[in-house]
């Protein structure tokens, strides 16, 4: 009589037990990239940046500091935008982060007189539209203190993707007084996880496999009378 060894089924659990195991891509760095999608250098990951005081610009890596006089009607409220690529080679739920130091975002840390905006729009490398996130959704997912704040959140992707990060300043009853803006900085980050689904179905396959092969053996046996 042929039998599935003891070995054999231990050697299937093990691949069981590996397949339902949480398994995690290798995260992946974001890189700031200026209008013309071209890469903007970075040595650690962190990009630092001014979000201007008026006026609308396009980070290029080379933004300064500037001021403006309320008392002159110059601090209006400026945007800038910045884009970050995650050159991504993975398949369902990706989880996002981001982290910055002194962003004073409205509803959050900081509502005295100015404070700053956030919006974000996640797409594909065909621009279509796979998460996005308002201001009052950054508020709620955020966290963090007035010194580094942290923002995460998940979606899924089938590859590479860019994040169109939208930062605004505001002024709510400034008093006349001239304003300067302060250097901010972000690092940005993603991971990929296997979804359960998949990995229930990869091990259910497998027992299936193993089932279906005991049975085609016993089929196959010969008896032998006494």
């Amino acid at each position: 009589m042929h039998k599935i060894r003891k070995t054999s089924i231990a050697a299937l659990a093990a691949i069981v037990a590996i397949a339902a195991a949480p398994a995690v891509a290798t995260p992946i760095i974001g890189t700031a990239i200026d209008p013309d999608g071209d890469p903007i250098a970075s040595g650690d990951g962190w990009y630092y940046f001014y979000i201007p005081l008026s006026g609308t610009a396009d980070y290029d890596g080379s933004l300064v500091s500037d001021s403006c006089n309320n008392n002159a009607g110059e601090c209006g409220g400026g945007v800038l935008n910045m884009k970050m690529h995650f050159a991504a080679d993975w398949t369902g739920q990706t989880t996002v982060s981001f982290d910055f130091s002194d962003l004073d975002v409205d509803g959050f840390n900081d509502t005295f007189y100015f404070y700053e905006v956030l919006g974000l729009t996640v797409k594909d490398s065909d621009s279509l539209v796979l998460f996005a996130l308002d201001q009052s959704g950054v508020e709620g997912l955020l966290t963090g203190d007035n010194d580094a704040q942290h923002l995460m959140f998940d979606f899924n992707t089938t590859g590479e993707f860019y994040v169109h990060l939208v930062f605004g300043t505001k002024f709510d009853d400034a008093p006349h007084r001239r304003y300067y803006n302060t250097l901010e900085s972000i690092y940005g980050a993603a991971v990929s996880v296997p979804e359960p689904g998949t990995l229930a179905l990869l091990g259910a396959s497998l027992l299936l496999l193993a089932f279906s092969q005991r049975k085609r053996r016993r089929r196959g046996e010969v008896r032998v009378k006494d």
